[in-house]
């Protein structure tokens, strides 16, 4: 919103083709018939990011995309929508009342290849069998509806956010691991002090893409 207000152009539905660069810094992206060239490229392109890593040359950054399915129960009479969400860790199991239903997940993680992500209809299975040992009344839901959403890890399970020690002019925001909702301000703000030249307010270091060196 910032952006607009300030009339600042923003570019969206463009297709990277080329990241230009020389021995240390990204010089223009080439998107759509369109170069742009900038002082700094920030990469928050979540799952894809390790894919535009590559088209930039680098080949140090190794991210794991994963999915994780989420299921809409049908109708529930008498559902409280202020009721609290449920989050189980053994068995894996997450709920919340969305829709005058239920918002599930079987919190299923399979390593899949982003642009192969497609949901299965397993999943149905899979939480019926966590439900059966976590709440038995509610193993016979029925769903209206199920998708599949993609998480992106690191190989330490922390963030990935700071300059790229090869590209300096390359800034990182990715590998949130699904958090972004409750992070992606907190983020954004230390991501912003960083590309300013500001110190955040919290400690960074270990979510620095120099670990990947």
């Amino acid at each position: 919103l910032s952006s607009f207000l300030k009339k600042i152009e923003v570019l969206t539905s463009k297709n990277v083709e080329k990241i230009n660069t020389d021995t240390k810094k990204i010089k223009s992206i080439e998107a759509e018939n369109e170069e742009i060239e900038a002082e700094i490229f920030v990469f928050a392109a979540g799952a894809s990011s390790e894919k535009i890593a590559k088209m930039a040359g680098l080949s140090h950054i190794v991210l794991e995309a994963r999915r994780r399915h989420l299921l809409i129960s049908e109708e529930i009479e008498n559902l409280k929508e202020n009721m609290p969400y449920y989050w189980s860790l053994d068995p894996q199991l997450y709920f919340r009342s969305e829709s005058k239903g239920l918002l599930l997940s079987p919190c299923d993680i399979t390593a899949v290849e982003p642009e192969k992500l497609q949901p299965t209809a397993k999943c149905q299975n899979w939480l019926k069998e966590r439900l059966q040992i976590a709440a038995p009344k509610m193993a016979n839901l029925r769903y209206q509806n199920f998708w599949a959403e993609l998480r992106t890890f690191t190989f330490d399970n922390n963030f990935l956010i700071g300059f790229d020690p090869y590209l300096k002019n390359l800034f990182w925001v990715s590998a949130l691991q699904g958090y972004g909702i409750t992070c992606s301000a907190g983020v954004g703000e230390s991501a912003s002090d960083m590309i300013c030249g500001k110190k955040p307010d919290i400690d960074l270091n270990p979510h620095s893409p120099s670990r990947f060196k």
